[in-house]
């Protein structure tokens, strides 16, 4: 592991992801990792997936994409869910909690999420003076969440944006240094 590159933890909060893309964008591993190794190394890698009480869901070939994960570094999480609301939120809050006070050789930290329930985590992992990374998909993401991650003064990407640019770049089969797209986002007025 070289000493120059940043330690990174991952969090992907991967249903909320999931559900946010469209079918065409599913396979956003290669994108994401693409993003994430701009940034650093990931030393802590995790991945909450939700899963019903009942479900045939783990039982057939969608598993495949978990494994992928794992061989990248990225540890699947499976959370139970409970009449439609799951344990996953507060399951990776805690986890990364429990990362940004037991190994402060972390440099930063990158939380894959649309969902505005994750700001009061920004604001405890930016009071500990770590490197904050959020990736989210835009049309999904809450206005409250871009905007903290501005105010902070943090980097939000657009997945979607680099699942298109990957694909294309796969196509072309082209390797391009910058894959990925960052930058303040500004938020368009709702509509009435």
């Amino acid at each position: 592991m070289k000493d120059n590159k940043k330690k990174l933890a991952l969090f992907v909060d991967y249903n909320n992801i999931w559900k946010s893309l469209d079918k065409t964008q599913k396979d956003f591993l290669n994108p994401l990792i693409d993003i994430i190794n701009n940034y650093g190394i990931v030393v802590v890698g995790k991945m909450y997936i939700s899963v019903p009480k009942r479900t045939e869901y783990i039982c057939n070939e969608k598993t495949e994409i978990f494994y992928k994960y794992f061989e990248k570094g990225i540890e699947p999480v499976f959370t139970p869910s409970f009449n439609g609301k799951s344990l996953g939120d507060p399951l990776l809050i805690c986890d990364c909690m429990e990362i940004l006070y037991e190994k402060s050789e972390i440099n930063m930290f990158v939380l894959v999420s649309s969902d505005k329930d994750i700001i009061p985590l920004i604001r405890q992992i930016a009071k500990k003076g770590k490197e904050i990374l959020v990736i989210g998909v835009h049309s999904a993401s809450s206005e409250e969440l871009i905007n903290e991650v501005n105010r902070l003064g943090f980097k939000y990407i657009r997945l979607e944006d680099n699942i298109d640019t990957y694909k294309k770049s796969v196509n072309k089969k082209t390797k391009t240094d910058n894959l990925f797209i960052e930058g303040k986002v500004e938020i368009e007025p709702k509509k009435k």
